[in-house]
């Protein structure tokens, strides 16, 4: 089996990410919100997983010493095969190299495979906000801390 390999997303890539981000998402984000992080947000890490094309990516937010994980999708066709958890590995060695301390996100709280993913990495809820998305289902914000690695 091909190694699938992680790279620093680029502008070009956005039709092959757009299509995954309405594959995986009931409200995707348009395109001018990655275009925003990609091209004016130097505290914005986005990056893919690609074996012949992109089959996923994950963006994040450097916020203070945090890392706010905002998107992660993989393509459909090749969930369940490793690669989200490659991601994560990778976002969380390269959020220690920066000197990040904890990771938080938001999932919806219908995603229970993302949920049991994210708590396999060590992330435990700690809140739920109630009607947070536009069809007002509730997320969880989930956090995780490095220290405990």
């Amino acid at each position: 089996m091909q190694e699938a390999k992680i790279k620093q997303m680029q502008v070009e890539d956005l039709d092959c990410i757009l299509e995954i981000e309405r594959a995986s998402f009931p409200s995707p984000w348009p395109k001018k919100l990655f275009l925003r992080d990609l091209s004016n947000n130097s505290l914005s890490l986005y990056f893919n997983i690609i074996l012949e094309e992109i089959v996923g990516f994950i963006g994040c937010w450097i916020i203070i010493d945090e890392l706010h994980i905002i998107n992660l999708a993989i393509r459909p066709g090749y969930r369940q095969r490793g690669f989200a958890d490659k991601l994560l590995r990778f976002i969380f060695s390269k959020a220690k190299s920066l000197g990040l301390i904890r990771a938080t996100l938001e999932v919806r709280v219908s995603n229970e495979k993302a949920i049991r993913l994210y708590k396999k990495h060590g992330f435990y809820i700690a809140k739920t906000m109630n009607n947070y998305y536009d069809n007002k289902e509730d997320a969880l914000i989930m956090w995780k801390e490095f220290n405990n690695d």
